[in-house]
């Protein structure tokens, strides 16, 4: 098979980056038999809890690539531009596995196969897409995204530091295509025209990596070799600069526009840089992917025209309730804890929301995040809304140590006002509230909780 040959065909994909894949295989398995029972087209439509389940896949291995961006931060727009990128790539993934499942409908004989026929047909399929292709994708989603951040990072420091120095890979059976490289110590101006060509991450497996240096230039005699090996498909890009982490000649995507099986109409004609039929496919900012994934997202817009943003997760005798947005990522790292917490407030009898992330221009903000406009916390996006107040939760990446807790309450008092910080380690209250005291003339705090181990109490309110 294509892909096969691709991932593991000269360089077989082992020592996996991160332990955090997960994959809900129920999204296939219903798939599935809504295709085989004609409830859903493989041809015109795009699964929707296979599509999320896909994309929040691709969206965790950026978080954990690239890091989780915040409106303040620089880079923000560039990782949105990545997120909605993984939204794309899965739509032509989703896409792909749905027509290979429906190639199974009829045996070799050309008859209907009966369900049972049909779910042993495809079951190699499914579970090789997922337990084999996602995850090798996942980790190398994982690498590219690291990747685009050390890019953007070395264009930030190429007035000191204008030299790229190619690193030896981390892998333990490294991709030896790239050995040259790393052993001549290669070092190029970052404005060299080898690095439009050639890159670390662009070979499936490849755990080579860049630093920036002002080195002089060194090895680069072995960039005269005539022989220069290619980058493997879908991976031919700089992620760094384009926010793709795959590109579009992966072999879920079509070879060209007239190879395309996506619904919807002719990309030339759609294309928001349309005009000039010799464009070559364009795969991301095509209508035909985009239209089918807003589909499936429905405009936020909508949601707030309609009052309808958000939906009841949990309702309580005494009027507490718990509301989440009809979006979420469920296998966020916070998303458990959130829940916890919204809970306890909720047995309270207070009403709850787990607050989206949306751009601070857009009319979700506005209706969502009003009473902050005009406030310090403009632009913010706190987490939680308990009775029209809006609290931030701030946790820390393990191993914990006391020095954690000061900067949850940094982070956290430039979101809210009233903040909730992660101590299920136990630093002691008197440590916690002499740091709260030292913040005092600096930031505006009026609460402060602590959860510890899924409990909730109150350690410091504003007199």
């Amino acid at each position: 098979m294509v892909v096969d040959n691709l991932y593991y065909g000269s360089h077989p994909f082992t020592n996996f980056v991160s332990a955090g894949f997960s994959f809900d295989e129920n999204t296939v398995k219903d798939a599935v038999r809504r295709i085989y029972e004609k409830k859903l087209n493989p041809l015109t439509e795009i699964d929707e809890a296979v599509f999320m389940e896909t994309w929040n896949v691709f969206n965790r291995a950026t978080d954990e690539g690239f890091g989780r961006r915040e409106y303040s931060d620089p880079d923000y727009l560039f990782y949105q531009e990545i997120r909605h990128n993984n939204a794309v790539f899965s739509a032509f993934r989703v896409h792909r596995l749905q027509n290979d499942i429906a190639a199974q409908l009829i045996d070799e004989s050309g008859n209907l196969r009966d369900l049972n026929g049909f779910l042993t047909a495809i079951e190699p399929i499914t579970t090789h897409n997922v337990r084999n292709w996602l995850r090798t994708e996942y980790d190398t989603a994982i690498i590219r995204a690291h990747r685009a951040a050390d890019w953007r990072q070395f264009e930030e420091v190429k007035d000191i530091l204008p030299n790229l120095r190619w690193m030896p890979t981390t892998s333990v059976t490294p991709d030896l295509v790239h050995k040259r490289y790393w052993e001549a110590k290669l070092t190029l101006p970052q404005d060299h025209p080898f690095w439009e060509q050639h890159k670390p991450g662009d070979r499936w497996n490849c755990k080579c990596s860049l630093e920036a240096t002002d080195d002089p230039v060194h090895g680069a005699h072995v960039i005269d070799d005539s022989d220069q090996p290619s980058p493997d498909r879908g991976l031919d890009n700089n992620p760094g600069t384009d926010a793709q982490l795959f590109s579009d000649t992966h072999p879920y995507n079509p070879p060209s526009c007239a190879a395309c099986t996506l619904p919807g109409k002719k990309r030339l004609l759609t294309n928001r840089f349309s005009g000039f039929f010799n464009l070559a496919k364009d795969c991301y900012n095509c209508s035909r992917p985009n239209e089918l994934i807003s589909k499936i997202l429905l405009p936020l817009e909508k949601f707030t025209k309609t009052g309808d943003m958000f939906k009841t997760y949990k309702q309580y005798e005494n009027g507490g309730k718990v509301l989440i947005p009809k979006i979420i990522d469920k296998k966020a790292k916070d998303y458990k804890p959130l829940l916890s917490i919204a809970n306890f407030f909720a047995k309270e009898g207070k009403i709850v929301k787990l607050n989206p992330v949306v751009h601070f221009k857009s009319d979700e903000y506005k209706e969502i995040y009003k009473s902050l406009i005009g406030t310090v916390y403009e632009r913010k996006c706190p987490d939680l809304q308990i009775n029209g107040l809006f609290y931030e939760f701030e946790s820390y990446k393990p191993p914990f140590n006391k020095g954690k807790i000061s900067h949850m309450l940094k982070d956290g008092l430039k979101q809210s006002s009233r903040i909730i910080i992660n101590n299920t380690k136990g630093a002691a209250d008197r440590y916690i509230k002499r740091l709260i005291y030292d913040r005092i003339n600096k930031y505006s705090i009026d609460e402060v909780w602590i959860y510890e181990k899924g409990n909730l109490r109150l350690l410091f309110k504003k007199q």
